[in-house]
Formats: structure tokens, sequence, C-alpha cells
């Protein structure tokens, strides 16, 4: 009874639909922000699931992340992977576009 309230809100809120809609505002927002640093080899995403990939290893990235307020993961030592809720807000996402760009610029 509990997975079918959860799948019900997700289509009452049409939170499939708005995670594509927050998905594609992050990842203009990466292309906008990081485009033509020489740090970012690849921008890529499905909806809410997203990777940055940097041409170099970036261990220390979560741990500066973290500190900013921002969990994220980095995969295979270079991928920076990013997985925001589906209740996010255009201003929350603007802000992770924003912080992570600033991290991957430092």
């Amino acid at each position: 009874a509990a997975a079918l309230a959860v799948i019900d809100t997700i289509e009452e809120e049409s939170l499939c639909n708005r995670a594509k809609i927050l998905g594609d505002r992050i990842l203009s927002g990466f292309n906008m922000s990081l485009t033509g640093n020489n740090r970012v080899k690849e921008i890529r995403g499905k909806g809410l699931m997203l990777d940055v990939e940097i041409n170099d290893n970036v261990p220390n990235l979560v741990n500066e992340a973290l500190e900013a307020g921002i969990l994220i993961n980095v995969a295979q030592g270079n991928v920076i992977r990013l997985l925001p809720p589906l209740t996010l807000s255009d201003q929350e996402a603007d802000s992770i576009v924003e912080s992570i760009s600033n991290l991957i610029s430092e």
C-alpha cells in the first residue's frame, strides 16, 4: 500500500516530467558555465542523473563540495555524479550549477 501511495504521488505531482525539466535546466546551466573550461571533458545527463567528466582525477572534490553544502559522488576518479532529488526547486538547481561550476574552476 505504501509503494502505491508513492507511485500515486509521483504521478499526481508529475515528478517524472519535473525531473526532465530540472535535468535540462541543470545541463543547460553546466553547458553555459563550463564551456571553454579545459578541465571539463564531457557534460551528460538523463533526467536528474547528471555527470560532469573531468580530464584529471579530482579525489578531493567530494570533500570540497561537502564543505560547500553539496553532496556529490566522484566515480572512476574523474566523473562528478549528481543525483539531486525530484523535489528540487529551480533556485536550488541553479545554486547547484553555480557551486559545482565554481569548484571545478578553482
